[in-house]
């Protein structure tokens, strides 16, 4: 796969299987009853998205080296912008959206394409394995931010 590939590229060319194995590896040993169901599932209606628009922002991962951590490894998948140091979060990006990012040559030079997925959806799927539980999460942080702000 090349270094240019975008989120959609990768998904459209991943073993949901494989990714499955890679998710239990980084995350999840003991989840793994519905796992290759849930994986199978997701990667399949990734592939049938319409991608949004691209922005030419692009995905970025890395491990942590927390010193405060006790227990295993950690790694944290966020969102770049072009010429702009700060990271963005994708919690709440609609999964059409993560599908134009393009990957960052640092994560092509660290990960496979197996393990690049497996990061992303375990990402992705932080707030359940469907769309809709992220989005009314992002909805309900909108509207509360937005009750918060000032009257001016």
């Amino acid at each position: 796969m090349k270094e240019t590939a975008r989120f959609l590229d990768l998904i459209s060319e991943v073993n949901p299987t494989s990714v499955a194995v890679q998710i239990r590896n980084f995350y999840a040993p003991a989840e793994s009853e519905f796992l290759d169901t849930n994986v199978n599932r997701l990667i399949d209606s990734l592939r049938k998205l319409t991608p949004a628009d691209s922005d030419g922002s692009f995905l970025e991962i890395i491990e942590k080296s927390d010193s405060a951590m006790t227990t295993g490894r950690n790694w944290d998948v966020f969102l770049r912008r072009r010429n702009d140091p700060r990271c963005y979060s994708l919690s709440f990006l609609p999964r059409a959206k993560w599908l134009p990012l393009g990957i960052s040559r640092l994560t092509w030079s660290r990960w496979t394409a197996t393990e690049i997925a497996a990061h992303c959806i375990w990402e992705m799927t932080f707030y359940g394995w469907e769309n809709e539980p992220a989005e009314f999460k992002r909805q309900k942080i909108q509207r509360r931010l937005s009750e918060a702000q000032p009257e001016r």
